[in-house]
Parts: structure tokens; sequence; C-alpha cells
């Protein structure tokens, strides 16, 4: 309960996400962008949540790279409207009690912003890859 009032929860799913939109002025860059913010999240052994593909409302995202955990939403104003290459970070799932418990740890959000650094600094670095690469 917050606030007295009834709130969801669910340790059915757990982990990070990452979106990226096809309308985006920079779709490409921002996808490489997505995968290497991916690769660094997990070489810190984070794990991509795969739940925003699955067909319920408000989910059913299409993947661009299941390994990475990036997923297009390509109607999302902030990502679609972005002039510059855009990704969208979900660091974990505050409805599934463990994921919360452990992104108000200071040394979780140390390492995952240390993380997004490290993808960042990769991205800004890297070669466009083709979009269709996973």
């Amino acid at each position: 309960m917050v606030d007295g009032r009834e709130q969801r929860r669910s340790d059915r799913f757990s982990g990070y996400s990452l979106f990226v939109s096809r309308k985006n002025a920079q779709p490409e860059a921002s996808l490489v962008c997505a995968q290497a913010i991916g690769e660094a999240l997990r070489a810190d052994g984070q794990t991509p949540s795969l739940h925003h593909a699955e067909p319920i409302r408000g989910e059913n995202r299409p993947l661009a790279d299941d390994t990475n955990g990036v997923y297009f939403f390509d109607d999302l104003i902030v990502l679609k409207t972005a002039r510059s290459p855009a990704v969208l970070v979900e660091a974990g799932i505050i409805l599934n009690p463990n994921d919360e418990e452990v992104l108000r740890q200071p040394q979780t959000q140390r390492r995952i912003a240390a993380a997004l650094a490290d993808g960042l600094q990769r991205c800004l670095n890297a070669p466009a890859r083709p979009a269709g690469r996973r």
C-alpha cells in the first residue's frame, strides 16, 4: 500500500528494457546506441526483460534486438521527435518488489550509471551497423 491505496505488484517480470523509434531522425544511430547500452548493461550482469514483446494490452512491442533487450516504440513522442539519436532506458521493473528494492540501492544506481556511460561512450565511437543486425 502507498498512501492508503493498493498498488499493483508482480514478480513475473524483471530486468531492463531499451526503446528506440524507427520514426526518429536517426533511427540507425539510435539502434546502435541502444545495442551498445544493452551490451554494457549485460556485461555488468543486468538481464534484459522481454515482457514488452508479449501480446498483451499496452505492450506487444516488436523486438529490435532480443539479446540486448531493445524494442521498437515508434510513436513514443520523446523518441520519434528527437533530432538526434534517442534511446529510452527502463532500468528495471518497479512493479517487481525485488527490482524495486535493488534499484533503490545506491551501489546498483552507480553500477547502472557506469554501464550507461560505457554504452554511450561505445555508441559515440561506433560505426553504424546495419539496421537488421541483432
